[in-house]
């Protein structure tokens, strides 16, 4: 089994519960999530279903897109409604001002994470820390704020849509415009309505997982990559790929995802840091595994059934 599939996570689980939903129902199948999503949160989960797993970082490298809901006149050690809060003073706030801060923060920034986050602190979680009140410092990150933009607001509560680099804590974008305003906000709902081509809508609610459905449901691993041109490979050259012999690249390419003669996802080309053409990925060997794999099934069966004719010929003489 080789491919994606678009979960929709509901509110109160974790992304790991899911994933590990799924891997039990593929009985050993290696399964990956490109990016976690916190357990209050819902919405777009991508799953990596077997060598997918190794594409895991081209799902999780483009933007994101989120929509949030927040209230002022609160702070949490949390950023969201998770944790306890502590009501803040905060002076009144027009829609004016709000659209105002909102749009100066798009843009390349540093962000400092929350304390209660997974990120790892001298190989620690950081949450885990932070129960424990120890003393530690969060490092600024960067990110990216590609657009965000106010959906709606009626004082104190207010809704966000953003779209995002990997990395960006949508709860602290919240918290820090409230504290820029003048007091303070926390996060009351997440919603992720997009990760690199795979959308909300599209997405695959399920309370439970069999081997069938996830096979219905499973998207092709070329998904991915459909805006990149396609070349189609010659068994001759799949199988120099396959060997690890050079293979000479059509010079007029440049990225390009790579199919074999089936038509089917075999990697992708692109440009190596000698500026040479060369694969980033490729999956040759996977296929040659899985053909290999067949044929032995295959004659395992023939010899299963020829075992059973010299039975069937002696009876037919003794007849």
């Amino acid at each position: 089994m080789f491919g994606f599939l678009n979960l929709y996570k509901p509110s109160g689980k974790t992304s790991y519960q899911l994933t590990q939903q799924v891997g039990l129902a593929l009985r050993g199948v290696k399964v990956g999530h490109a990016g976690t999503l916190d357990p209050l949160a819902e919405g777009v989960l991508v799953l990596g279903i077997g060598p997918a797993t190794k594409l895991l970082d081209y799902v999780h490298e483009p933007p994101k897109t989120y929509r949030a809901r927040f209230e002022f006149c609160w702070q949490s050690e949390t950023q969201d409604n998770s944790g306890p809060q502590i009501r803040v003073p905060t002076p009144a706030i027009d829609r004016m001002t709000l659209e105002s801060i909102i749009n100066s923060m798009n843009g390349d920034q540093l962000q400092t994470p929350p304390r209660y986050s997974a990120l790892k602190i001298d190989g620690r979680r950081a949450y885990k820390l932070a129960r424990k009140n120890r003393d530690f410092c969060m490092p600024s990150r960067p990110i990216t704020i590609y657009s965000m933009h106010l959906l709606n607001f009626e004082f104190p509560h207010w809704e966000i849509e953003v779209q995002c680099s990997k990395g960006t804590y949508v709860r602290t974008l919240g918290h820090d415009i409230g504290v820029r305003l003048g007091g303070g906000a926390v996060m009351t709902h997440l919603t992720r309505t997009q990760v690199a081509n795979f959308e909300i809508d599209s997405s695959w609610r399920a309370a439970a997982f069999t081997q069938q459905q996830i096979a219905e449901h499973l998207i092709d691993p070329d998904y991915l990559f459909a805006d990149l041109p396609c070349c189609v490979m010659s068994p001759a050259l799949v199988n120099d790929l396959r060997c690890g012999r050079k293979v000479d690249w059509d010079s007029n390419l440049q990225r390009a995802r790579l199919h074999d003669s089936q038509n089917r996802f075999l990697g992708i080309l692109g440009r190596q840091s000698n500026g040479e053409l060369g694969y980033e990925i490729h999956f040759a060997n996977y296929y040659a595994e899985l053909e290999r794999t067949i044929s032995l099934d295959a004659a395992d069966g023939d010899s299963k059934v020829n075992a059973s004719e010299p039975r069937s010929s002696q009876a037919s003489l003794s007849d």
